[in-house]
């Protein structure tokens, strides 16, 4: 006996329900990254925020 066939959607409203169930996963592990990335900062626990908060030393003179 031969393999099976693979099964096809039949239409493209199928295909289109297949194919977007295929790339939601990583769209949504994406998004939930970078969202708790900047959680964070956006709540302004970045301990201190020295790196934002304060700006640019003044260059040394030689």
């Amino acid at each position: 006996m031969g393999e099976p066939a693979l099964r096809r959607p039949q239409g493209p409203r199928a295909t289109a329900v297949l194919e977007g169930g295929r790339r939601l996963r990583p769209i949504l592990t994406t998004a939930l990254a970078t969202i708790f990335a900047v959680l964070p900062l956006a709540l302004g626990i970045t301990g201190g925020g020295g790196f934002i908060a304060e700006p640019w030393p003044e260059p040394a003179s030689v």
